[in-house]
């Protein structure tokens, strides 16, 4: 797994994109958000004007603590924002993918318009495989955020519930763009252009999947990443055998199995 974060640049977010196995777990929140003790602030001099006022019908002040297990009727226990963040930190990082798409949810009842929020629940639902939910948080999230500012990270996991969905063209159209927005800032993180090229490949698009197997590869071996480099040669190698090119699909494999008896 990727990272349940996207770190903010003026313009363009970076996010360690997931690699194909998606095993490096962290979730940590990247902005400020407002102190607890303003909304404290502000619950408190609210209920202080509904019992000045003695209406009954004013809304619900926005909460610092979010209701656990009462079902928000009053009777549950409360949990300090603070709380509820860190706890879905800890149930993403042990994989307890259930309950922190449960905590997010409650931070999102919250934090109705910090895009981040359904940044991070889309990414637990991508690996819940509930791709079509997903989507729409991923979209709510793009809808909150500033115009200009893009996250590599949104870009490449959104990608990820396409190809759930097998929409092989709009996953290459994210993929492409993190890509794009990575050459903008340094270069193009090689499980993503691995992944471009996954989707090229069930597009039958076998010269555009071979170029980023190869570009792919090609990065692994500078930063002395064997095991990357053995996945994008092997899928290099299939792409030049769909080709009709047999004996270079041989050499291809034969490089991978010599660099696979060496690790």
């Amino acid at each position: 797994m990727a990272a349940l974060a996207s770190a903010r640049a003026p313009c363009v977010a970076s996010s360690r994109a997931r690699r194909p196995t998606r095993d490096d777990v962290s979730l940590s929140a990247d902005r400020r958000r407002v102190g607890t003790s303003g909304r404290r602030d502000a619950l408190v001099s609210a209920l202080t004007l509904l019992a000045t006022a003695g209406a009954t019908d004013l809304p619900a002040p926005r909460r610092a603590w979010a209701d656990v297990g009462g079902g928000g009727g009053g009777g549950g226990v409360y949990m300090p924002f603070e709380e509820l963040e860190s706890r879905a930190r800890t149930a993403y990082r042990e994989k307890r993918l259930e309950d922190a798409l449960d905590y997010l949810t409650r931070i999102i009842a919250l934090e109705p318009d910090d895009g981040q929020w359904y940044e991070r629940r889309a990414q637990v639902l991508v690996d819940l495989k509930r791709f079509e939910l997903a989507l729409a948080d991923f979209d709510a999230a793009v809808e909150r955020y500033e115009p200009e500012y893009k996250s590599l990270g949104l870009l490449s996991n959104r990608a990820l519930a396409h190809e759930g969905l097998y929409e092989w063209e709009a996953a290459a159209k994210d993929y492409s763009e993190a890509i794009r927005l990575s050459r903008s800032i340094g270069s193009a993180p090689p499980y993503v252009l691995n992944s471009r090229g996954n989707a090229y490949a069930s597009l039958a698009r076998w010269e555009d999947a071979l170029a980023d197997y190869d570009e792919a590869a090609s990065v692994f071996q500078k930063s002395r990443n064997l095991s990357g480099a053995i996945y994008a040669q092997s899928n290099a190698a299939l792409v030049l055998a769909e080709l009709g090119r047999d004996a270079d699909a041989m050499r291809e494999m034969e490089s991978v199995a010599r660099r696979a008896a060496g690790s």
